[in-house]
């Protein structure tokens, strides 16, 4: 029986206060502000130079510095540029991103490159010599958290509603219905409380957040189904049945799997973190949240309120077991009665 989940078991008084006002304070900011949607990650002007022909860095260097003179001359300052090649076909792009900025600014730009691509292209001493009909300049508009990140919410929330459903259902038909509430329940407060904290911390969220959000469910859930099992298997035990629910409760708790299981999660988190990109290292922020959120629902704040819960399940499991055995005593009697007849006739016939 671990020595910290005994002291805190039934403590109810002192940690759903803490969660709920994480969640409030989250809903609220969440209506008010939204979520800090980072402009460098889900940007608002993408700029394109395509070229079809073959590459070579000094072309991509002669049409860096041209975009770059450019912009420079239209106040426009792209938050980071990528080189798009596609080796099959010898096409190659350079996309600019954007966070904002006036569309006049980005029309003029695009024009000042056009006619300084031109120009040089006319230049026979330049890598860009005869490239005038097959370097193109275009430019799109997007919209923040809706075109580039509408699938990935979408699916996310597909994913998260089977994951629930799926869930739910084999814990309940293998340990029974209030362990599969158990697990659900688990799994759907560290989602709360992860997104409450990403809201309320204000940590910049790209294109691809509501993955992290996802993962923060599926630990949620698979330390619900852990804790689930775990208590379930500890309530049936006949050794226990004399423990108060506190106690009981206490010792259902597995807190050094669910500790270990954590570390070792957490050690792979950092590292993706350490060895990414900055939208990366914010991915791997909130994934490290969920999971420390999923490890105080299922091993802090689920042993603190399960106590009041697991007493009157208790009480009404025994008043269960006496009904059930009070039907089958019934039944027995009733059963002797109707045996009765036929052994009197029986001992008739043997006499006569």
């Amino acid at each position: 029986m671990n020595k910290f989940t005994k002291k805190i078991a039934g403590k109810y008084g002192i940690f759903v206060p803490v969660a709920l006002v994480i969640l409030v304070i989250g809903i609220v900011m969440t209506a008010i502000f939204g979520w800090n949607v980072s402009p460098a990650y889900d940007n608002a002007q993408t700029v394109k130079i395509s070229v079809n022909s073959y590459y070579t860095e000094d072309r991509v260097a002669a049409l860096e510095s041209i975009c770059k003179k450019e912009f420079s001359a239209a106040k426009l300052s792209p938050d980071y540029n990528k080189t798009e090649r596609r080796t099959t076909t010898n096409n190659y792009a350079i996309v600019y991103s954007f966070s904002g900025g006036e569309e006049e600014n980005f029309d003029t730009a695009c024009e000042a490159i056009r006619a300084k691509i031109k120009e040089s292209a006319a230049d026979e001493s330049g890598v860009l010599y005869g490239l005038e009909d097959f370097v193109f300049v275009s430019r799109e508009a997007k919209t923040p958290l809706v075109t580039r990140s509408s699938h990935f919410i979408l699916r996310a929330c597909i994913a998260g509603g089977v994951l629930l459903l799926a869930g739910f259902v084999y814990v309940s038909l293998r340990h029974k219905l209030a362990a599969g509430f158990t697990a659900t329940a688990i799994a759907l407060v560290t989602l709360g409380l992860t997104a409450a904290i990403a809201v309320i911390a204000r940590i910049p969220v790209s294109s691809t957040c509501a993955g992290a959000l996802f993962l923060s469910l599926v630990f949620g859930e698979a330390f619900g189904v852990i804790v689930a099992q775990n208590m379930r298997k500890e309530e049936q035990n006949e050794e226990n049945a004399d423990l108060s629910s506190e106690d009981l409760t206490a010792k259902g708790i597995p807190a050094k799997t669910l500790f270990i299981l954590s570390a070792a999660i957490a050690l792979g988190t950092l590292l993706i973190g350490a060895l990414g990109t900055t939208p990366v290292q914010y991915l791997s922020l909130i994934t490290l949240i969920g999971l420390l959120c999923a490890l105080f629902t299922a091993g802090i704040l689920f042993p603190a309120i399960y106590p009041p819960v697991l007493t009157r399940l208790r009480v009404y499991r025994a008043a269960k077991r006496r009904y059930d055995y009070d039907k089958k005593a019934k039944k027995k009697k009733n059963g002797e009665k109707e045996k009765a007849p036929e052994a009197d006739v029986a001992a008739e016939s043997a006499e006569n």
